[in-house]
């Protein structure tokens, strides 16, 4: 499978509202990032899925390369975030017990 197209180097952050569905660019292509225009009919990827269960903001990953596509992270009321610096990647993982203070995702750069 070839590798889709580097969109962005940092995640995108869109409201999104509650029962509402998102289609996700997977190749990269799109000119609508971080939402599909149809641009991938020439590769061998699909748009992923993403319907919204409440309204808020998500993070919906710009490099393609997230492990939890087709987001980086959700984020809820009161959730602190911490961007690892410099940012070139979406993986995420919850904070080591005692490092960051409870309720603190770090996105990890790669």
């Amino acid at each position: 499978m070839s590798e889709p197209v580097r969109a962005a180097d940092s995640p995108f952050a869109i409201e999104v509202e509650q029962g509402k569905t998102y289609y996700w660019c997977a190749c990269g292509r799109s000119a609508t990032q971080p939402f599909c225009d149809g641009s991938h009919k020439v590769t061998e990827f699909h748009p992923v899925k993403y319907e919204a269960v409440e309204s808020g903001t998500v993070y919906f990953c710009g490099c393609k390369g997230s492990q939890h596509k087709p987001c980086v992270m959700a984020v809820i009321r009161n959730l602190n975030i911490r961007l690892s610096r410099p940012y070139s990647g979406c993986s995420i993982s919850e904070s080591m017990a005692g490092a960051n203070p409870p309720g603190l995702l770090t996105i990890n750069s790669y």
